[in-house]
């Protein structure tokens, strides 16, 4: 008896250490260098760029941020990046159930001039949605991705952006966490990194 519960408390620890740092991601790629978001450093960024599963001819990346727990809490991510150095609109990511790492360009967009993205937080473990933020669509708003280096040969990529985002609101209109900005504002975030297969 006295073993039988001994095995059930190092089990319990286990499980509970595994939850704990599933959320981290071991396929960082790259770092942020600067940047802030709603006027503040964005802090304790991790981020990885690659080319989407089935993808070829275009790149995604994703920011993510965890707690002091290792609990995922932001999830910012840029799909449909064509494969050369210039400017790029950012415009709302449409959800169709994928996420904008798994959206490829075709034929018909692989001249496009503009990349979609989107924006979460997360609450107790991580796998708990709270809130979602959607591109602010107003021509005052600079939202714009520049890719300032990109070597295909080496697969390095530098690029910065900024981007404004709304929270976006339940059916009644309302918000579910009183304390969700209406806004965030990312501002001048740079970053380098190595482009990696995402899977």
């Amino acid at each position: 008896m006295k073993y039988t519960i001994m095995i059930l408390i190092l089990t319990t620890l286990l499980w509970f250490q595994s939850c704990k740092n599933e959320e981290i991601d071991p396929h960082v790629s790259g770092e942020v260098i600067a940047g802030a978001i709603n006027g503040k450093p964005w802090q304790n960024t991790n981020l990885r760029i690659g080319y989407s599963k089935k993808c070829t001819q275009s790149i995604s990346f994703e920011i993510v941020v965890y707690n002091e727990d290792r609990f995922l809490r932001e999830a910012f991510g840029i799909g449909k990046i064509p494969l050369r150095e210039g400017s790029f609109d950012i415009i709302k990511h449409e959800f169709t159930g994928e996420s904008v790492q798994s959206n490829c360009l075709n034929d018909s967009t692989i001249n496009t001039n503009t990349v979609s993205a989107s924006y979460f937080t997360k609450q107790d473990d991580g796998h708990i949605l709270k809130d979602t933020y959607i591109v602010l669509s107003n021509p005052k708003e600079k939202n714009r991705l520049t890719i300032t280096k990109l070597d295909l040969t080496n697969n390095y990529i530098e690029a910065e952006f900024d981007a404004t985002f709304i929270l976006k609101l339940g059916d009644d209109g309302k918000k579910w966490f009183a304390d969700s900005p209406d806004t965030l504002r990312f501002k001048g975030v740079k970053f380098k990194a190595s482009i990696v297969n995402l899977q």
